[in-house]
């Protein structure tokens, strides 16, 4: 026991040794205010799930500014060898010393963010991070070019020529990197509208879903855009059309508003939905009337379910009682009783403009089932109380 702890000293204590030698070896780190560059990385960290802005840390990086570019991308190709991988777990497994080793992949998060911070100063640095985002490189690399196009992004318009390249690259893994790049850059990266918009006939359903999604956060010429995005309306996925869909409401013009209709119509409940909350955002009396008009066809769904939340949100609506409360009063007949129930308890919903509804509800008055008794009775008094009182319900 003895002989096997002194080994595990003598290995502990030789890697040490080796990390010092190297530290010694590296190039002289940047600094400022008399702290080095990689302890301001260390600043970048994310607490409760959450990141918070590190001030201090942007103008740190922003001073020493394209020095610390070097390091920056060295620990972003950093990976864990297998000497390295070896330790942590040795250092895992006792308590004696704590060497306070880290995966190489928890500081990819912080280079990208203080790419962020350099801005337009990360110039230099863009022909290496363009060829890390075309990735994955190998084992342990799978992350790389996602944070290499999140540091893209940060560097902002400096690096758009370099990343709309990236949308031609043969990989799709890249191409969709770029898509997302320039879509979190925003109205910045409008240059690349065209790229993005050839981006949408990818052979790759994930590219055309990252194209349709940038061109909506960007929103810049509608003229151009909003007929490609329609277009798209009629991609073989779903996750495309969505995608479309709720990129269309960055526009919100009148071409927009008559594809989001379309899009109500969609085989996909999904796309549908998006649909429907799209139109709301940019015109919400018309999707309150849609919203109407699809409830209304729900009351003759063949589940029984889906007909009494129809019956539930047309009462929560209460608009366009021209059409809804003839559906809500055919509803009055449906063979389950909890569609019968939600449909009275809808009717009572729209007060006195559903007095058609008076005489069925009257008949339902007596009901066997006490709720769907008290549920006719106040919609009664909130549709005509005076002949709810003459026909001596209560």
């Amino acid at each position: 026991m003895r002989k096997r702890f002194r080994i595990l000293i003598a290995i502990l204590l030789v890697a040490v040794v080796g990390g010092i030698a190297l530290e010694l070896l590296q190039p002289r780190e940047p600094s400022y205010q008399r702290k080095r560059w990689s302890d301001w990385l260390k600043d970048y960290h994310i607490e409760d799930g959450l990141y918070g802005p590190q001030p201090k840390a942007d103008e740190a990086m922003r001073h020493m500014g394209t020095n610390v570019i070097p390091f920056l991308l060295q620990r972003l190709r950093a990976n864990d060898s297998k000497a390295k991988t070896w330790l942590m777990g040795l250092e895992a497994r006792q308590s004696v010393i704590r060497l306070h080793l880290s995966h190489a992949e928890d500081d990819y998060w912080k280079v990208e963010q203080a790419f962020k911070a350099l801005g337009p100063l990360g110039k230099p640095a863009v022909p290496e991070l363009i060829e890390l985002a075309h990735g994955p490189h190998g084992i342990g690399f799978e992350l790389v070019g996602d944070y290499a196009g999140g540091a893209l992004t940060g560097i902002g318009a400096e690096s758009i020529s370099a990343i709309k390249g990236l949308l031609a690259d043969k990989s799709s893994i890249a191409r969709a990197r770029a898509a997302i790049s320039l879509g979190q850059m925003g109205g910045v990266a409008e240059p690349a509208l065209t790229n993005l918009m050839e981006g949408l006939k990818d052979i790759d359903a994930y590219v055309r879903l990252q194209a349709a999604r940038a061109l909506g956060a960007i929103g810049k010429q509608p003229m151009l855009v909003v007929p490609a995005l329609v277009e798209s309306l009629k991609d073989p996925s779903s996750g495309v059309r969505s995608a479309a869909v709720i990129s269309l409401g960055a526009f919100g013009d009148e071409a927009a508003t008559t594809a989001l209709l379309t899009a109500l119509a969609d085989p996909d409940d999904k796309v549908r939905a998006a649909a429907l909350s799209t139109l709301k955002s940019i015109a919400p009396e018309l999707a309150a009337k849609q919203t109407v008009r699809t409830r209304i066809r729900d009351l003759k769904d063949p589940s029984p379910y889906v007909r009494f939340m129809a019956a539930y949100y047309l009462g929560v609506l209460h608009q366009e009682p021209d059409i809804a409360v003839p559906a809500l009063i055919d509803a009055l007949n449906d063979v389950n009783v909890d569609v019968r129930r939600h449909a009275a308890h809808a009717l009572g919903k729209f007060g006195p403009v559903a007095k058609a509804a008076v005489p069925k509800l009257l008949s339902m008055a007596q009901d066997q089932e006490m709720g769907m008794r008290n549920d006719v009775i106040h919609s009664l008094k909130d549709i005509d109380p005076e002949a709810t009182d003459q026909a001596g319900v209560k």
